[in-house]
């Protein structure tokens, strides 16, 4: 017997708002208020349940919602990390920029003299070594930040008041 995949919500809410959907409940509506009969709207609502009962169901749609919430997390990583880059120092942007600019000439590079469509996975990896030096470039912007906000003759103070605690102890 044949196991049915775990009941997920966020399937049937994704099913309900596909185009698709909308549309044959436009036309359905549109049919009953043509022939000002409920039997369409009766016809809707049997066809408005097969449909919520087997797409979300099927292992094709439900990759096809997680490619396009995949798409949808990719892009607005991008983003982020572009207003990320924007709040860089003048300095620090255009690092950035100059390492975006090399990884795409070596992309370039790359395909016009190997003639290949496909890039291996260790030029690839170029874009995540770039992530990687944004978000250090972050980290680095933040912790400066802190250090510059916190009082030194504080923490001097401090320092020296745990300093005679433990000798006295």
């Amino acid at each position: 017997m044949a196991e049915f995949p775990k009941f997920d919500l966020r399937y049937l809410k994704e099913a309900f708002k596909e185009p698709v959907n909308f549309w044959g409940m436009a036309g359905f509506a549109v049919a009953a208020a043509y022939v000002q009969d409920i039997t369409p709207l009766v016809a809707a609502l049997a066809a408005e349940t097969l449909y919520l009962a087997t797409v979300p169901a099927s292992t094709v749609y439900r990759r096809l919602v997680d490619r396009r919430e995949k798409v949808r997390l990719l892009k607005q990583r991008e983003t982020q990390r572009e207003a990320l880059i924007k709040l860089f120092d003048p300095r620090e942007r255009e690092a950035v920029e100059y390492l975006r600019w090399m990884k795409n000439q070596i992309y370039s590079n790359y395909k016009k003299f190997t003639g290949t469509k496909q890039i291996p996975h260790n030029i690839e990896s170029l874009d995540q070594r770039w992530e990687d030096f944004v978000d250090l470039l972050d980290v680095y912007r933040r912790r400066k930040h802190h250090l510059r906000s916190i009082n030194r003759q504080a923490v001097q103070n401090q320092l020296v008041q745990a300093e005679r605690s433990v000798a006295s102890a």
